[in-house]
């Protein structure tokens, strides 16, 4: 893909009935209605897309079950990523001692990262991609991600043996997690890796997810994640100025 030319796809039925920010405000007949600046909560708006932390959550395709156990003195919010053509990237991020997890979009020619530039767990972090984004928009969204991952494989004989299958809760992982592996597959139960560097590792938390019409491929480490890869959740604004999913 091309992610320089991207562009939101599908829109959702479901419309935001929240308020925008001043930046954000629509104009109606030559007129801009006001927005309120606080949440009923008591909370600020996010700064990118001007929601409210319910409003934002309400908006999230997944609910997140695969991570509710976070770090102790940890909580899950949610975040966000300015992302291509005014759009905005939604994500529940972990939130440890005042110090939230947060992403920023990277574009690539073939693929783009959402990339790790703040850790909750308040250790300085050079910036790690935590997600990367391919095009998945043709009839068969699992055969974009055996694309992707095959490129990286230079034995062919490998590359054959290679194709995509449910993860199945090998790691903590959303239950529609995927990934590419060898078939058929070793009978151990050691640590092993296969595939090349888009394939399985059952001593990381790597997989593959499908949505929006995006193949998703995240890497979140051996240790707890900071961000829900369950969340992930691109919007867009409809021609009222609302936030709407992509």
């Amino acid at each position: 893909m091309n992610v320089l030319a991207w562009a939101p796809v599908a829109a959702c039925a479901i419309l935001l009935s929240g308020c925008l920010t001043r930046a954000e405000q629509t104009s109606v007949g030559g007129r801009v209605a006001a927005a309120p600046t606080s949440c009923r909560s008591g909370g600020g708006r996010l700064p990118v897309t001007g929601l409210c932390q319910e409003e934002a959550a309400a908006l999230l395709l997944g609910s997140g079950e695969a991570s509710e156990t976070g770090a102790p003195g940890c909580v899950w919010m949610v975040n966000e990523a300015p992302f291509l053509q005014g759009g905005a990237l939604l994500y529940r991020a972990m939130r440890c001692n005042g110090r939230t997890a947060r992403l920023e979009f990277t574009p690539g020619a073939r693929a783009a990262t959402f990339d790790l530039v703040q850790s909750p767990f308040g250790n300085a972090i050079e910036r790690e991609t935590i997600a990367t984004m391919f095009d998945a928009s043709g009839p068969d969204p699992k055969q974009a991600i055996l694309e992707a991952a095959r490129r990286q494989i230079d034995d062919p004989a490998e590359r054959d043996r290679c194709h995509v299958r449910l993860l199945n809760g090998d790691v903590a992982s959303p239950p529609d997690a995927l990934v590419v592996d060898e078939v058929p597959m070793p009978q151990s139960e050691e640590v092993r890796s296969a595939c090349g560097e888009f394939g399985y590792d059952n001593g990381a938390q790597t997989f593959w997810r499908i949505s929006q019409q995006v193949a998703w491929f995240f890497r979140l480490g051996n240790d707890t994640a900071p961000v829900d890869a369950g969340s992930f959740t691109l919007l867009r604004r409809n021609q009222a100025g609302q936030w709407v999913r992509s």
